[in-house]
């Protein structure tokens, strides 16, 4: 019993004593570890400190890329000048990725968790919501460096424009696909289910969401053009 207890506590103190990026590296190459360290942790709120970094540092890239977009430009330079849209958008980013850090993820955790709950998932809310918080961290540190890429082809013309954005891409799919495997990892280890059985329980109702709304937005287009409603 004393060696249990002092195990339990080697580990709080292992959980507790990891930097942010000792777990983003451990997230990256040993997520079984990484849920392994951070397994006693039971708070909400060092999960939205964590996350609130790579959503903060991601917005902050992202709003910079959005005022030198051209095309931003092009469209509210007619109403504002350029210095007020930069003051305007950068408040209304940080409304934005406030509610991403504190209410995004209970919201998509919510959808998720019910996949894993109908494919056998028993452990409950915050084993789900643990797992997301930092798969979907890891997202974001790929998307970072995908938005540095699309800001270095505003300035390097059309083709380099081409080439900055198709990489880009490359790393933001690299990204969300290494995302819902670090994820898939966490839930099945906590929900004590396999990787595949959590994955689909991840995607499951989010999956199932998209398609609905696929279906509808195409019949609402067949009922516009089966009636006139797209001709001018």
């Amino acid at each position: 019993m004393g060696k249990q207890k002092s195990s339990m506590g080697s580990s709080r103190s292992a959980s507790k004593s990891l930097g942010l990026w000792e777990k983003l590296s451990m997230t990256f190459s040993r997520p079984t570890q990484l849920f392994n360290s951070v397994s006693n942790q039971k708070d909400y709120w060092g999960l939205f400190k964590y996350y609130g970094v790579f959503v903060g540092i991601f917005f902050l890239i992202y709003w910079v890329y959005f005022n030198l977009s051209p095309q931003i430009q092009a469209t509210y330079g007619l109403f504002v000048s350029p210095g007020l849209l930069w003051v305007l958008t950068f408040i209304g980013f940080v409304f934005y990725a406030l509610f991403t850090i504190f209410a995004g993820p209970f919201i998509s955790t919510a959808f998720s968790h019910l996949g894993v709950m109908w494919l056998g998932g028993k452990q409950g809310f915050y084993n789900t919501f643990k797992p997301l918080i930092y798969g979907g961290s890891l997202s974001l540190s790929y998307f970072i460096p995908t938005f540095l890429l699309l800001i270095l082809g505003i300035f390097t013309g059309f083709i380099g424009g081409i080439i900055f954005s198709f990489i880009g891409g490359i790393v933001a799919l690299v990204g969300m696909v290494h995302s819902l495997y670090v994820q898939s990892t966490g839930v099945a280890m906590y929900h004590k289910m396999s990787k595949w059985r959590a994955f689909f329980g991840i995607i499951l109702v989010p999956l199932i969401l998209a398609i609905i709304m696929v279906v509808i937005m195409v019949v609402f287009a067949l009922l516009l053009v089966s009636t006139g409603g797209l001709n001018y």
